[in-house]
């Protein structure tokens, strides 16, 4: 009898990152996804798990033992850096000694490897639907005058609606985030470019929240806290 799966919303597109090196594999992996109308992204090493990580997002990542370049439990201690995605490991055969490292550098859950479907399926449901969740509580932030929907990428201040560029748009999200409480630089950095694989100075940084002081219009204080960071203050409160 064929598993009834649920199909997400096209407004919330969902994204797996698959890690394996073995194209068949890869291959089931992709329909029982798209069974489910979740994108796939695939790749076959450690290192390239890292790129695809910082650069698509993905909401769930599943990942093979034994993986070349960079093995499993350290692909998740970088991971665990940066990002709370749920990450899923695939032992195989002969391979229990890897879930100990894995485990204790942060792996969500542990599958038998070669993945059975209905394993596949129960997983993405459980952990796409968990992050579908998150979205949707998480879209809107609201502090003071400024209200921020990560889902629409609209900004509002004042009631207004404001167009920002993507990078400020990230810096306003996480200040916000963080409101009251000083971020420093190379938080930021580490956060919005680094988990990129992206490089840049401190004064494009600067640059960028001068900017985004511009836009706000004094309805939300960036304080420049000297020699420690930012600290985002609604306009209606008096910063220290």
């Amino acid at each position: 009898m064929q598993t009834s799966r649920r199909r997400w919303p096209a407004r919330a597109a969902m994204k797996l990152l698959s890690v394996d090196h073995d194209l068949e594999a890869q291959q089931r992996i992709r329909q029982v996804a798209a069974d489910s109308g979740v994108d796939v992204i695939l790749c076959d090493d450690g290192a390239e798990a890292l790129f695809q990580i910082g650069r698509a997002n993905p909401d769930i990542v599943l990942l093979r033992a034994g993986l070349p370049v960079l093995d499993a439990a350290a692909v998740v201690t970088v991971v665990r850096r940066h990002a709370a995605v749920p990450v899923v490991l695939g032992i195989g055969e002969g391979q229990t000694q890897l879930a100990g490292p894995a485990l204790l550098a942060g792996v969500s859950e542990v599958l038998s490897y070669p993945y059975r479907d209905r394993d596949l399926d129960m997983v993405i449901s459980q952990y796409l639907r968990d992050a579908d969740t998150r979205r949707t509580e998480q879209a809107v932030i609201s502090v003071g005058q400024v209200e921020l929907n990560g889902l629409t990428f609209e900004v509002r201040v004042a009631g207004e609606p404001v167009t920002l560029p993507l990078r400020q748009f990230d810096i306003l999200r996480y200040l916000l985030v963080h409101t009251g409480v000083v971020v420093s630089l190379d938080q930021v950095r580490e956060h919005l470019w680094a988990v990129r694989g992206d490089d840049v100075t401190t004064n494009t940084i600067k640059l960028h929240i001068s900017r985004l002081r511009g836009h706000l219009g004094g309805a939300m204080l960036l304080v420049n806290v000297r020699g420690v960071g930012y600290r985002a203050v609604p306009a209606n409160s008096t910063p220290t």
